[in-house]
């Protein structure tokens, strides 16, 4: 069964810093709730591309959601060769000594159903559980929504993994292909009710991450947001709109500054 992961990836956006202009960058950044907080770090991303377009370590497309950078890579090349944002740190909860009675109750109602897709009943399972140790708080992640620790049904090798449930799974950013037939299944990270990376144990206790392919090849479809419909003066009817509700003194600096080279245009 190939689970279906279009809504995975259904709020990112991907960024051309290629083929756009710093300016229709910048004004979708005004706009933009995935971007905002990104404008120094795609100005430096924009700067050093231009700057030298033959070195292979700038890359021409960025992948964000509220404003979290999930990962760059280049045209022409696939989706192996994903270069991670901030997903290469995974998430977890801050509590000190994790409660981990509630993963197997989880582990079982996945195997339960012989798929790895959480359900509504799974996600309330483990909510409610963290929801309560953190003191109301929810889950401590930006990108992915829920993982669990594996250590029962689970707890199963990397080939009996990816042939039961039909997983092709991706080492991204590795040298040479990790010998796969060591690993056993330690975590699973989830995003809209789907597995999205998986990490591995060798006997030598060292950890391996690795994509689910499928999500991988949903990004690579996402087409680049198309910057042109973002001109000034929808800028400024934006931000006349944030006046308007909120105030003169609601905007930011790069607000002020838009409104003043407008004013002079």
């Amino acid at each position: 069964m190939v689970l279906n992961y279009s809504n995975s990836v259904s709020k990112i956006v991907c960024l051309d810093l290629l083929n756009s202009s710093w300016e229709d960058i910048h004004n979708f950044c005004l706009i933009s709730n995935s971007a905002n907080g990104l404008k120094m770090y795609l100005k430096h991303l924009f700067n050093t591309l231009h700057n030298d377009l033959f070195d292979e370590s700038n890359p021409h497309l960025i992948y964000i959601e509220n404003n979290y950078v999930i990962g760059t890579k280049r045209y022409q090349t696939d989706e192996n060769q994903l270069m991670l944002g901030g997903v290469e740190i995974l998430p977890d909860t801050n509590i000190d000594k994790l409660e981990k009675s509630i993963f197997p109750t989880i582990e079982n109602e996945l195997v339960s159903s012989n798929n790895l897709m959480f359900t509504n009943k799974t996600y309330n399972l483990f909510n409610n559980h963290f929801s309560s140790l953190l003191k109301n708080k929810k889950y401590d992640t930006i990108f992915l929504d829920a993982h669990i620790e594996v250590s029962n049904k689970l707890e199963i090798s990397y080939d009996e993994l990816c042939l039961k449930f039909n997983l092709s799974i991706a080492f991204l950013n590795c040298k040479n292909q990790p010998k796969t037939s060591e690993f056993v299944l330690h975590k699973m990270y989830f995003k809209n009710h789907l597995p999205i990376v998986f990490v591995f144990k060798n006997p030598d206790g060292l950890k391996f991450m690795g994509w689910n392919n499928h999500f991988l090849l949903k990004l690579q479809e996402i087409i680049p947001v198309d910057l042109s419909f973002i001109d000034k003066k929808g800028t400024l009817n934006v931000i006349l709109e944030k006046i308007h509700f909120s105030g003169l003194l609601s905007l930011n600096n790069d607000e002020i500054s838009f409104l003043e080279a407008y004013s002079k245009s």
